[in-house]
């Protein structure tokens, strides 16, 4: 049943003879590439409906991982390094003698203000896995 409605969509697309019969060539490049986006889309769907009709592969006991494997020690590392950097503070934040962020001038907006992956980091710190990845 599905196949049969996936052909009859397939045969309702433009062929290259109704393409030729309009006399605008821009309306008729413009419409081919509408047309060709609708084929590609439609391929695409398939796909997706095909992947859908997979079996599921699912392993009903998960290793459990150590936070001390070697795979996360790298990015322990990663983590606590960027939490460091971020406290040496930068051209735009440092902290006072109580231990308070402050800015050291004014902050346009869109300035970024700590490096990539900062917040992934301090999530890890406070949900106490610093292996966590984002």
């Amino acid at each position: 049943m599905a196949a049969a409605s996936a052909d009859s969509r397939r045969d309702s697309s433009l062929k290259d003879e109704e393409l030729a019969e309009i006399g605008n060539p821009v309306l008729r490049y413009k419409i081919a590439l509408v047309n060709a986006e609708v084929k590609s889309l439609r391929r695409q769907n398939d796909l997706i409906r095909q992947v859908k009709e997979l079996p599921i592969m699912s392993n009903s006991q998960p290793e459990a991982i150590e936070s001390d494997s070697p795979q996360s020690l790298p990015l322990l590392q990663y983590n606590q390094d960027l939490i460091r950097e971020f406290l040496r503070g930068n051209s735009f934040l440092s902290f006072d003698d109580k231990g308070r962020l402050y800015a050291k001038r004014a902050i346009s907006k869109g300035v970024v203000l700590s490096a990539d992956d900062l917040q992934d980091a301090l999530l890890a710190l406070v949900d106490g896995d610093m292996s966590r990845d984002g």
